[in-house]
C-alpha cells in the first residue's frame, strides 16, 4: 500500500477499539495527528492537480495551434463577459443578491456600520475585459504574420497528394487561394495599423478595407469547407454502400464452419465503424465551426453587418473554436 492509502486510511478508518470506545464515550476533541496527515494530504493532492494542469498548460501553447487557441479563447470570453456584465439578466441578478444580503444582514445581532450601496445601472462595469480582449486580438494577429508559411505548406502537401475526388481537389485549391487573400490582407492592415506601413497605399486601400476584404475572403472560405463537407458526405454514403454490398457478398461465400475468419471478419466491421464513425463526428464540429465564423466574417466584413448583436459577438466566437480547445486539451497526455 502507498504513502497516501496510508493517509487515507487515517483519514477515513479507525480500528475497532477506537469504535467501541467512541460509542461507550463520544469524543470531540479531534486527533492532531490524524488532523495534520488528512492536511498533509490535501494539500499533495492540490499539488499534483496544480502540476498536472501546468503541464497541460505549457504543452498547450507550445505550438502555434496552441496558442492561437488559447489566446482566441481568452479574447472571446473577456469580450463576452465585458457585455453580460452590462446585460438586464446581470443587473437583475445583482439586485436580487443585494436584496438577499440585505436580509442576512438585519438578521445579524451586530449592525453592519457601513452599507454599500449598488452601482447604478448606467455605470459600465469590467471596462477592462474589453482592452483584454484587444490585446489577445493584437497578439494573435502579431503571432499570424508569420502564417503565411504554414499555408505555403499546407499548399505544398495539396500539391504533391491532392485529393482523389475532382470535386474536393478543385474545392481544396479554392480554399489555398481564399485563405492566403485572407492572411496577406490581414497582415498588410495589421502593419498599416501599427505605422509599420503607410495609412493608405495606392491612395485607395485603407485599414478598413482591407480588414473588410480580409473577412470577407475568410468567409469564402467557410463556405468553400461547408460545399467540402457536403461532398464528403456524398462519398462516405456512396463508400457505405459499396461496402455494404461488397459484405453482404463476403458473407454468403464464408463457410460456416469457419470461426476464425468470422471473427477477423467482425473485427475489421468493428474497426471500420469506429474509424467512421470519428470521421462523422469531425464533420459536424467542422460544420459548426464553418456556420459560425462564416457568418461572424460577413458580419464584420460587409459594411452594414448581417444583424449580429455585439452583446452575442464573444460568445459565438468562443463556441466555434470550443470544440478545438476541448480536443486539444484532451489529447495532451501529462507524464
Amino acid at each position: 500500500m502507498s504513502d497516501s492509502d496510508h493517509q487515507q486510511g487515517d483519514c477515513i478508518d479507525a480500528s475497532p477499539g477506537a469504535e467501541r470506545r467512541s460509542e461507550s464515550k463520544p469524543s470531540t476533541v479531534p486527533d492532531p495527528h490524524r488532523v495534520g496527515k488528512c492536511q498533509r494530504w490535501s494539500i499533495s493532492a492540490s499539488l499534483r492537480s496544480l502540476d498536472s494542469t501546468a503541464h497541460k498548460i505549457n504543452t498547450l501553447i507550445s505550438s502555434a495551434i496552441g496558442q492561437d487557441t488559447a489566446l482566441g479563447s481568452i479574447e472571446y470570453l473577456s469580450h463576452a463577459l465585458h457585455y453580460f456584465l452590462l446585460s438586464r439578466i446581470w443587473r437583475k441578478l445583482k439586485a436580487r443578491l443585494y436584496v438577499l444580503l440585505k436580509v442576512i444582514r438585519r438578521r445579524k445581532s451586530t449592525p453592519c456600520q457601513h452599507r454599500s450601496n449598488p452601482e447604478p445601472a448606467g455605470t459600465p462595469p469590467w471596462s477592462p475585459l474589453l482592452s483584454l480582449s484587444t490585446l489577445m486580438y493584437d497578439t494573435r494577429c502579431t503571432l499570424r504574420l508569420l502564417g503565411l508559411f504554414s499555408i505555403w505548406t499546407w499548399g505544398s502537401e495539396t500539391a504533391k497528394a491532392p485529393p482523389v475526388d475532382r470535386i474536393v481537389r478543385t474545392i481544396t485549391r479554392l480554399q489555398l487561394l481564399a485563405t492566403t487573400s485572407y492572411q496577406l490582407l490581414e497582415n498588410v492592415a495589421f502593419l498599416m495599423s501599427k505605422d509599420v506601413l503607410p495609412e493608405r497605399l495606392w491612395d485607395r486601400l485603407d485599414v478598413d478595407k482591407l480588414y473588410s476584404w480580409s473577412l470577407l475572403s475568410l468567409c469564402a472560405h467557410m463556405t468553400l469547407q461547408l460545399g467540402k463537407l457536403w461532398r464528403e458526405s456524398v462519398l462516405r454514403k456512396e463508400e457505405d454502400r459499396k461496402l455494404g454490398l461488397s459484405t453482404n457478398g463476403s458473407i454468403k461465400m464464408i463457410d460456416k464452419e469457419d470461426d476464425n475468419a468470422t471473427e477477423a471478419g467482425d473485427n475489421n466491421n468493428n474497426t471500420e465503424v469506429s474509424t467512421q464513425q470519428e470521421e462523422i463526428t469531425e464533420a459536424r464540429k467542422s460544420l459548426i465551426s464553418s456556420l459560425t465564423w462564416g457568418a461572424l466574417c460577413a458580419h464584420w466584413g460587409l459594411p452594414t453587418g448581417i444583424g449580429i448583436p455585439e452583446d452575442f459577438i464573444g460568445a459565438l466566437s468562443f463556441v466555434a473554436d470550443a470544440w478545438d480547445l476541448r480536443d486539444t486539451w484532451n489529447s495532451i497526455e501529462v507524464p
